[in-house]
């Protein structure tokens, strides 16, 4: 599986479904959402057995009610700015590589990503293909859209048909007992099929806006990928123009077909 700047390509789309709203979090299995208010109401989650059962279990509902929360915001959310700091981690590697730059999604499934540092990289989708552009040595490497989608995860997701009960399993990745009012909620998500880019993926949700700041993604290798969001506005508009993208003429081109 190829990567992109360290990270394999199944992620990056990923995080662009998941940051775009291009799909549901809740299944039709969920039965749509749970109150939160007054005394803990029935609420039909999916237990350890993998089987949906009716539980008057106030972890449960809240957990259900985080997931609806979140829903809801990115069922508003047209486009979305912001900065992010990421670490990659190879198996066995303690420390990691850190960069950081400014990231746009778009609906239904536009992204582009300007790397500042540690070295000046952008990856931007086209109508048709991906390209990744590392200017430091003027290279441009074309990925057809395809091989983005190289998993019934992605596919779905890209084809917003994707809901995220049908392919993961959800828990809290941190129990809500004695969280802080300002700390993230943290989501745990684990594959329901075993796929090579990633077993398992956690979300932090921002308590107030609902906004996730930080994704922190395992593969089966045993690489870790952790982005965190700054500075993030959603709605502001952003121009098709960001997403396209005119390979300089001096420019070396690598086909990945």
């Amino acid at each position: 599986m190829r990567t992109v700047f360290g990270i394999r390509v199944g992620v990056f789309t990923l995080l662009t479904m998941l940051l775009s709203g291009n799909f549901s979090f809740l299944s039709s299995s969920a039965g749509g959402s749970a109150a939160l208010a007054g005394t803990a109401p029935a609420a039909t989650v999916m237990t350890g057995n993998d089987v949906g059962i009716t539980v008057r279990d106030s972890s449960a509902v809240q957990l259900m009610g985080v997931v609806e929360r979140l829903q809801k915001r990115y069922d508003k959310t047209i486009d979305m700015v912001a900065s992010f700091e990421q670490l990659t981690k190879g198996a066995g590697d303690s420390t990691g590589t850190r960069a950081w730059g400014h990231v746009w999604f778009k609906r239904p499934e536009l992204m582009r990503w300007e790397y500042l540092g540690p070295e000046k990289k952008l990856i931007v989708t086209g109508d048709q293909d991906v390209y990744l552009y590392e200017q430091d040595v003027n290279q441009v490497t074309v990925i057809p859209r395809s091989q983005f989608l190289n998993s019934e995860i992605t596919t779905a997701f890209f084809c917003g048909k994707g809901r995220l009960q049908d392919y993961f399993k959800i828990s809290w990745g941190r129990s809500p007992a004695g969280r802080q009012e300002q700390e993230p909620w943290v989501l745990k998500l684990l594959p329901r099929k075993a796929t090579e880019n990633l077993k398992e993926l956690y979300i932090f949700v921002d308590p107030h806006s609902y906004l996730v700041k930080a994704v922190r993604l395992l593969d089966q290798l045993g690489g870790e990928t952790e982005i965190r969001f700054s500075g993030i506005r959603i709605n502001t508009g952003a121009d098709d123009a960001l997403f396209r993208f005119v390979i300089p003429m001096d420019a070396e081109v690598f086909r990945l077909d």
